[in-house]
């Protein structure tokens, strides 16, 4: 019954049994930026797997909603900073 009802919020197409199997691994790198006032803005993503560029921005906004981070300085002054942070899944 449960599978049943998970099966049932799936869309059709995925649904379907595929062969294909992942054999290189998904990497994405997420770029962004801490402003002056602790926010994250300018968040880009890219990678070789669209879908899991998309699920890497979904987790990364989640994560950091309402967060206020703390803002670099330099030079005792408060500046932006553009973080990267790079993703890889690997199936076996």
């Amino acid at each position: 019954m449960m599978k049943k009802k998970f099966l049932d919020t799936l869309s059709p197409k995925s649904k379907q049994p595929t062969k294909e199997v992942q054999t290189e691994p998904l990497r994405s790198e997420i770029n962004y930026v801490i402003d002056e006032s602790g926010n994250v803005t300018d968040i880009a993503v890219k990678g070789n797997n669209e879908n899991f560029n998309n699920e890497i921005k979904a987790a990364f906004l989640r994560a950091n909603d309402g967060v206020k981070w703390k803002p670099s300085t330099k030079n005792g002054a408060v500046i932006s900073y553009t973080m990267r942070l790079s993703m890889t899944m690997s199936f076996q």
